[in-house]
């Protein structure tokens, strides 16, 4: 493993920069900020998605191909949502 940090020394950070804006507008700047301003979380609109809903996504999919997976063996999805075999009423 190279040290290449003791060879050349790392580049330090200026002083007295400007302070990172508040782009949430929350009145602090918070790593949501830091995140926003690198594009990670989009600026207007958009949501990022956590584990429920995640989650919930996974469960709606599972359903969807349960469904088709009836839907080939001859069964048909009624108004109300029950899955009945064609034919019977």
């Amino acid at each position: 493993m190279r040290n290449d940090y003791k060879i050349r020394p790392r580049q330090a950070l200026k002083k007295g920069g400007k302070a990172f804006p508040d782009l949430t507008g929350d009145g602090k700047v918070t790593f949501k900020d830091i995140l926003k301003g690198r594009g990670v979380i989009k600026k207007k609109g958009g949501m990022i998605m956590d584990e429920s809903m995640a989650h919930e996504n996974m469960e709606s999919m599972k359903m969807e191909a349960q469904e088709t997976k009836m839907e080939r063996k001859g069964f048909k999805e009624t108004k109300s949502g029950k899955m009945t075999k064609k034919g019977k009423k």
